[in-house]
């Protein structure tokens, strides 16, 4: 099983490293791993972005299911009182089922060639616009 680590991230600009960092480690199946980014300056955690990462065994256990979420919260600063109000998040769910017995060369090519493709400037501009390509 992999260790818990930092997880590197580019900001908007498609250049500017980002980091979350690693906050707590998965104790087993179906208890998330939590890594939080600590770059934006608002101060409290609740609406700093965070991403979890969960893993379970299938009900036949002939598959692991691997769920991945981000939120990222959107919120502004009131120049008066400097207080900090949330005005909405933006929540991504992705869910992976990893059968058991197929060969390490065909789930590391499905793992990079979806992760890459989410990548993608059309795939990405389609959830920036909040609609599937038409």
């Amino acid at each position: 099983m992999p260790a818990l680590a930092n997880i590197g991230a580019l900001k908007a600009d498609g250049v500017t490293a980002i980091t979350y960092t690693a906050m707590n480690p998965s104790s087993g199946d179906n208890v998330p791993a939590l890594w939080r980014s600590l770059t934006p300056t608002v101060p409290y955690a609740g609406l700093k972005p965070w991403i979890t990462m969960l893993s379970k065994w299938n009900q036949k256990k002939d598959a692991r299911r691997v769920n991945i979420q981000m939120m990222y919260p959107s919120c502004i600063q009131d120049t008066t009182t400097e207080k900090w109000s949330p005005i909405g998040n933006i929540v991504a769910d992705i869910s992976i089922v990893m059968p058991q017995g197929i060969p390490q060369g065909d789930i590391d090519e499905a793992v990079m060639q979806l992760f890459s493709a989410v990548w993608d400037v059309n795939f990405r501009a389609a959830v920036k616009a909040g609609f599937a390509p038409t």
